[in-house]
């Protein structure tokens, strides 16, 4: 078979000389040296030693305590002042009585005692107390030092442990030269003798071709034109006109739907239904009137023990010194209005007043 493809044709080896691989002898060497421990870091920012800081300007706030004592008059005590509480009345027919003890003694036989009875031949056991002793804690003894881990792991002799095998530096360098000898080149050697195959390059050629590019097209050959010869318009002179007539209305809906002439609509011989009041009144007496008939309900009788009292209004007008108004006084001075005194006819027990009025201390 003909070895000589397409691709082979087109792309054809290029000669070329392979360039050998510059490596410097010994090009990793180790420096018997400390490293040097000097880094960038550590060069720009160094440690900062020991400094007083800056003393503030700012003024100290101390508490001081007021030489003279806090006033004790306050605005609520001043508004609000204290009113005497008078004694409290004593109202017989609201006492309460008083407990005093029975002079027989209860009686001792419960349902309990009574249903559980005292057993004489089964003797109550005896609580078991410990003997009293002030050392509760067992103060001055020692602690038992043998738990369960040191009575399952004996201690073991120095003399039998095993030394500590401590692994020496296994990182090491050698003096002599690194092998260049790797897999690669022992499984890939070069051939003696051998040179680089000759590039085999594509030949020339235009793929536009020579000359100019033919017209005809599968389309052009399929589909020729045809000849025909153009036919002119037909076009009459002023064919839009207007007519000295009057238009006729009779369209196609007129003369479908044609009025209807006026006519009598047949009698209907339905009779007419009308109301027609009765002569005679309705009679009221029905099934339910004449099955329960009215009882006469009796007159109330008077009970004299079953009376309730009437109501009177108080004759005397109700106190209206409270707790609440009595505790919380409005602030200022109690002013006596002479005109309500001289209403109530001159008595100042008949008055509202209050303490500081001079009729009331009189």
């Amino acid at each position: 078979m003909q070895s000589l493809t397409t691709q082979k044709h087109d792309y054809t080896r290029k000669p070329f000389t392979k360039v050998d691989n510059v490596r410097p002898d010994n090009n990793i060497r180790l420096s018997n040296k400390r490293l040097e421990d000097t880094t960038t870091m550590n060069a720009s920012y160094q440690p900062i030693g020991k400094f007083d800081p800056v003393q503030s300007y700012k003024p100290q706030r101390m508490y001081k305590s007021p030489s003279s004592p806090f006033e004790d008059d306050t605005v609520h005590k001043m508004s609000y002042m204290p009113w005497p509480v008078p004694e409290k009345e004593d109202y017989p027919w609201a006492a309460k009585g008083k407990y005093s003890k029975p002079i027989m003694p209860m009686e001792g036989n419960t349902i309990y005692r009574n249903s559980y009875l005292p057993s004489a031949q089964v003797a109550r056991r005896n609580p078991i107390i410990p003997p009293h002793s002030g050392n509760i804690l067992s103060s001055g003894r020692h602690f038992e030092d043998s738990t369960v881990y040191k009575g399952s792991y004996l201690p073991v002799a120095e003399e039998c442990r095993p030394k500590a095998i401590v692994a020496s530096d296994n990182l090491t360098t050698g003096n002599a030269k690194f092998a260049d000898q790797t897999t690669q080149r022992h499984d890939y050697r070069r051939w003696p003798g051998a040179a680089p195959a000759n590039l085999i390059l594509p030949d020339k050629r235009s793929l536009l071709g020579d000359g100019p590019m033919q017209s005809l097209t599968t389309q052009k050959h399929d589909y020729r034109p045809k000849p025909f010869t153009k036919v002119d318009a037909v076009r009459p002179d002023n064919n839009i006109r207007l007519s000295d007539k009057r238009m006729e209305d009779t369209s196609t809906m007129n003369a479908s739907y044609q009025p209807i002439n006026k006519y009598d609509p047949a009698r209907s011989y339905k009779p007419q239904q009308m109301y027609q009041a009765p002569s005679s009144p309705f009679e009221d007496d029905t099934v339910h009137k004449m099955s329960y008939v009215p009882w006469a309900v009796p007159e109330k009788e008077d009970y004299p023990w079953a009376a309730k009292a009437k109501y009177y209004k108080p004759a005397m007008r109700f106190d209206a010194d409270t707790i609440y108004n009595n505790s919380y006084l409005p602030p200022g001075e109690f002013v006596c209005d002479v005109d309500q005194m001289s209403l109530g006819g001159g008595d100042s027990s008949n008055n509202d007043c209050c303490i500081c009025c001079p009729a009331y201390r009189r």
